[in-house]
């Protein structure tokens, strides 16, 4: 559907220091916000035709910097910068937009992105302002309007894959561990080594383990298995403890694989209750079974190091 849409992509020029583009794409405001905003999507659409997103880092706050360079054919770098002004998901969010090289990089822009939805589609609109009508010009010279139609038209290709029907899978388990307790194990890298992780869990190498536990933050899961290093990555959506807890799950360099994981517990008179609701991609779906016997295997080995570290806690 999202091919009938690349012709709402729409770029004009509403002030003396202004630039609009407006595009609409069949798909919920929160997934394109979501899209928009994490960096393993936003290297898969983002930049000119032909170019290759070589640099990728956000610190996805306000206050936050974040760092693109674009590479082309003939080897040339393009670096661009800025800094997170506004993140209001899933309508709204600002940042400075600098192309960083000589003459130019001290005269940041500032582009702000609104979204809104009507029966499941999300119009954008980008509304970038520049210090002068000079730069503004400069910027639409630059062949801005062809590398912006491209990109949008990639997103709204990415948007059409992400937003393919899935397969659900749901894995529950009852925990004699308080539900605090429960929910700081999903979050506590010493703990995710005990029971998701590690040589401790099945025959592998842990690298690295990452966190940042707040909603927009990243995590970071290197392992090394028979020599291949494989890195589990995703973002924190939801953060509401200890009930609630919802991410993206996903392989570094397999973007479009990525899912989504919804914890949720619920306490009861002896422990917690924990249902794990895991919404894969469709191409994924011959391997539903085998996920569902992963999320029950690594929550029997929760329950094991709860009980374990209970045990301890107890003896004189």
């Amino acid at each position: 559907m999202s091919d009938s849409l690349q012709e709402t992509f729409q770029l004009i020029t509403p002030g003396e220091r202004d630039i609009r583009i407006t595009r609409q794409f069949a798909a919920p405001k929160a997934l394109v916000y979501a899209v928009i905003t994490q960096p393993e999507h936003i290297r898969q659409w983002w930049g000119c035709s032909g170019s290759t997103m070589v640099v990728c880092e956000m610190d996805f706050r306000v206050g936050g910097q974040y760092r693109f360079v674009l590479e082309m054919p003939d080897g040339s770098q393009h670096p661009f910068c800025g800094e997170y002004l506004e993140i209001s998901p899933p309508d709204r969010l600002s940042n400075t937009f600098i192309y960083d090289v000589d003459d130019i990089r001290n005269h940041p822009a500032i582009e702000t992105v609104v979204l809104t939805e009507t029966e499941g589609i999300t119009t954008l609109t980008a509304t970038i302002v520049h210090e002068s009508q000079l730069h503004r010009d400069g910027h639409v010279q630059s062949g801005m309007e062809f590398g912006a139609r491209g990109s949008y038209n990639r997103l709204g290709e990415l948007l059409d894959h992400l937003s393919q029907p899935g397969v659900t899978i749901q894995v529950q388990k009852d925990f004699a561990a308080s539900a605090e307790a429960v929910f700081q194990a999903w979050l506590d890298p010493v703990q995710l080594t005990k029971w998701m992780f590690g040589p401790a869990v099945r025959d592998e190498e842990l690298v690295r383990l990452q966190t940042d536990p707040r909603p927009g933050g990243r995590f970071s899961y290197v392992v090394r298995r028979q020599g291949q290093e494989i890195d589990h990555v995703g973002s924190y959506l939801e953060l509401a403890p200890p009930h609630k807890l919802a991410f993206t799950w996903g392989i570094a360099g397999q973007s479009l694989d990525e899912s989504r994981v919804d914890i949720d517990i619920e306490a009861l008179d002896a422990g917690c209750r924990l249902t794990l609701t895991h919404r894969i991609p469709a191409q994924w779906a011959d391997y539903a079974e085998r996920t569902q016997q992963g999320w029950f295997k690594m929550l029997e080995k929760l329950s094991e190091t709860l009980s374990s570290q209970t045990e301890t806690i107890a003896c004189p």
